[in-house]
């Protein structure tokens, strides 16, 4: 794989999981919330998914030791 493509994929995964962490806006309700932070373990689940379909480990995708379970709690 070509390092733009490595650097594009561990950025990607880093960029998607510190949105997935953030807090939720102030004006945000509470069901709003947990479909966002579902549809982000949504996001990075596939990202996993087929990262590991195409020999690439979590590392790559920046994603190493990384729980995708604690977002939906």
């Amino acid at each position: 794989m070509s390092t733009t493509a490595e650097n594009y994929l561990a950025d990607l995964g880093k960029e998607v999981l510190a949105l997935a962490q953030e807090g939720p806006p102030e004006t945000t309700n509470d069901g709003f919330q947990k479909g966002r932070q579902m549809a982000f373990y949504e996001v990075l689940s596939l990202m996993r998914q087929q990262a590991n379909a195409f020999g690439l480990d979590d590392e790559a995708l920046g994603l190493k030791d990384v729980d995708l379970e604690e977002l939906l709690r």
